[in-house]
């Protein structure tokens, strides 16, 4: 006999994701914030997130829905 059984440790509705890989960390202060584009400019954001799992984490402060977020590319040899 076998079961799957899924467990939902929380659930968020209608909220504002970005991918991990846009999301940075200031290892002094331990703040996070994302690079967004601004008038042509590239600007450090700081957020605050809320719920992530292993691919993206729940912006609950600091940007809005049509924000450009500047997204960390990693490439095939494994560089970020």
């Amino acid at each position: 006999m076998a079961a799957n059984v899924f467990v939902t440790s929380a659930e968020a509705n209608n909220v504002l994701l970005v991918p991990l890989s846009a999301l940075s960390t200031i290892e002094s202060s331990g703040k996070d914030y994302v690079r967004k584009k601004v008038n042509d400019q590239i600007i450090d954001t700081p957020v605050t997130v809320g719920l992530q799992n292993e691919s993206y984490a729940e912006i609950t402060s600091g940007l809005s829905e049509k924000d450009l977020v500047i997204v960390k590319r990693s490439g095939k040899d494994g560089d970020d």
